[in-house]
């Protein structure tokens, strides 16, 4: 993982939550809730060491992304992040600074 340099967090993500609404076949349906939009985040694909360690934790992680926390952003594993058009799920969020002001996600890519 990273630590959180000036200018680090250059990319914006979208925080949603899926809709919990099911139709007969046990499918979702309905619109994902936009929680937060335009998140300031540092996004960086996990290779070599880094990755084997992820996929620890998670293993389908290929993104670290680190965010800065919100009150109340109340973010877990049922989020997903949309960057650009990349779906960006969420597997752990992990306290960086233990102080809840730095959040660290392992997230894996839908493809």
């Amino acid at each position: 993982m990273f630590a959180s340099a000036p200018g680090a967090k250059r990319y914006q993500v979208d925080l949603y939550l899926p809709s919990t609404s099911l139709d007969r076949q046990g499918q979702r349906t309905g619109a994902d809730t936009l929680v937060m939009e335009g998140l300031p985040a540092a996004i960086e694909q996990l290779t070599g060491l880094e990755l084997v360690r992820a996929q620890r934790i998670w293993p389908t992680a290929t993104y670290s992304v680190q965010l800065t926390a919100y009150p109340g952003h109340g973010i877990t594993s049922k989020h997903y992040l949309l960057w650009g058009t990349r779906k960006l799920h969420i597997g752990a969020v992990i306290d960086t600074d233990g102080a809840e002001h730095e959040l660290t996600l392992l997230v894996g890519e839908e493809l």
